[in-house]
């Protein structure tokens, strides 16, 4: 049995694909039907009241709630309803403000609706273009149309959509990703993957998409885009080693670059005969003396404690520990199923104390390994690390001095939310949130936050780059490595 912290990347796949089993009669509630503002702040107050009183975060010293003000603000609006598409982002944008990376809309029958409207308008899911998203400025570098010509030169950058001010609307679709705090990394990743995807459900009754925007020279350029069934997403490749690998696991690649140095990729940190899979490494690196070693957590949104505290027992001569409470909740009606209390198992956590409000489990501590790696640590980091992914990069850093070269993780420094998770259905709407039962904390020695893990040198990609595909991260480790 392997104690799994579940993917947030895996909760965003699986939300952005279900179609759920509304509970609102969708032939009486229309795409393009008003609702009245008084049920979306009833809901977001009981989205609020379910925060206090419930959610792990306030363990967190260094979180502060920000869904007063959004309350605040939309009850100053003067309109008095509010469309499907309105209120279903303006749910999305309260769950963000948590500032949770496992706290995310699974299902939601407003959605529905407007999948229905897409479907309706002939099933074209896709505007055929790649974004890139930066911290401020939104791009477009490539498209796949007829109706672009030839000599048209990407990227350029994007001044508007559709009249929709590109700051503006990088904020409404980034509202859809969670993460460990507010730095918009993971979304930033996500959305310069499914760019295209994200367009079309924000434009959700238009098949055709307005883009105003100026080239790296200045010049102004119109470009109208349509929307179509399927295209042909070119995606950014990371760095692949040349030859065979070592070693080749599901979520496992383990390769030789040179007599000193080695690069392992972890796409998960959930992978069968974890044990064996860590030996193996660890003994080729010592028996072939190398001095360096290269993990790469880019895309990595986690899965067991268990499997990344056995990696550590490789690297590290102390016993890497984990915290994890579990807060006394007031009997509430607020979840429509039982909020389950079922205790961390104890084949993983054998202790565990009565402190003021809650409940603290101890992890067991794993013992170090006999022969442990001495050689230097160079650790690649982006949005998409979140979860037990960024947790491992945390204690690579914090812990085992590793380089970490990147973006800053959408998963917590310090730890997270999750462990065990329930449905929170809002009363209106019907729509259902992830709720993780749990308060997680590493052992480390740096304060609280409420941040991801940040990189020891930070890789701002630019779009050109990211359009010809350069891994800015394995260039800076070759430079480090003085190899370039």
């Amino acid at each position: 049995m392997i104690q799994v912290l579940r993917s947030p990347f895996l909760l965003l796949a699986f939300a952005l694909v279900l179609v759920s089993c509304s509970t609102i009669n969708q032939k009486e509630l229309t795409s393009t039907q008003s609702l009245p503002k008084k049920e979306l702040i009833e809901d977001l107050n009981y989205l609020n009241e379910a925060v206090i009183t419930t959610h792990p975060i306030i363990l967190n010293p260094s979180w502060s709630n920000r869904l007063d003000s959004l309350v605040k603000n939309i009850e100053l609006t003067e309109r008095e309803e509010i469309s499907v598409f309105d209120y279903d982002n303006a749910i999305r944008e309260a769950v963000s403000l948590i500032g949770c990376v496992h706290t995310a809309v699974m299902k939601s029958p407003y959605q529905d609706l407007l999948t229905e409207k897409i479907h309706e308008m002939g099933n074209y899911y896709f505007f055929p273009l790649r974004l890139f998203v930066d911290s401020s400025d939104l791009y477009i570098i490539d498209l796949e149309s007829n109706n672009v010509d030839s000599y048209f030169q990407f990227p350029f950058q994007v001044d508007s959509i559709n009249g929709i001010g590109s700051k503006e609307l990088i904020y409404a679709l980034s509202v859809h990703i969670p993460q460990d705090g507010y730095q918009k990394t993971f979304a930033n990743k996500i959305l310069n993957v499914h760019g295209g995807y994200s367009l079309k459900r924000h434009f959700y009754d238009m098949n055709d998409i307005l883009i105003k925007g100026k080239t790296a020279d200045g010049e102004r350029i119109e470009l109208n885009v349509e929307a179509v069934q399927r295209f042909d997403n070119r995606r950014f490749m990371y760095y692949q080693p040349e030859g065979k690998p070592i070693l080749k696991e599901k979520d496992v690649s383990f390769f030789d670059l040179g007599p000193e140095t080695a690069y392992l990729k972890l796409e998960s940190v959930i992978y069968e005969n974890y044990p064996t899979i860590h030996d193996t490494i660890f003994e080729y690196l010592a028996s072939n003396k190398k001095k360096n070693l290269i993990i790469d957590l880019r895309g990595n949104s986690g899965g067991s404690q268990r499997v990344s505290l056995d990696f550590l027992t490789h690297l590290s001569s102390d016993s890497l520990r984990i915290e994890m409470v579990k807060r006394d909740e007031p009997k509430s009606k607020l979840f429509t199923g039982k909020r389950r209390r079922d205790k961390p198992s104890k084949e993983f956590y054998n202790r565990s104390e009565t402190i003021e409000n809650g409940t603290k489990y101890f992890i067991n501590p794993l013992p170090p390994k006999t022969n442990i790696f001495q050689g230097d640590l160079y650790v690649l980091i982006d949005g998409e690390t979140a979860s037990g992914g960024s947790q491992l990069a945390s204690f690579l850093k914090n812990k085992l001095n590793a380089i970490c070269i990147g973006q800053e993780t959408g998963g917590g420094e310090t730890g997270n939310n999750g462990h065990g998770y329930d449905q929170l259905e809002l009363p209106n709407s019907k729509i259902t949130i992830n709720w993780p039962r749990y308060n997680v904390k590493l052992d480390l020695t740096i304060p609280i936050n409420h941040r991801g893990v940040k990189p020891n040198f930070e890789i701002k990609y630019d779009p050109k780059s990211y359009l010809l595909n350069r891994d800015l991260e394995m260039e800076k480790v070759f430079q480090l490595l003085g190899e370039i």
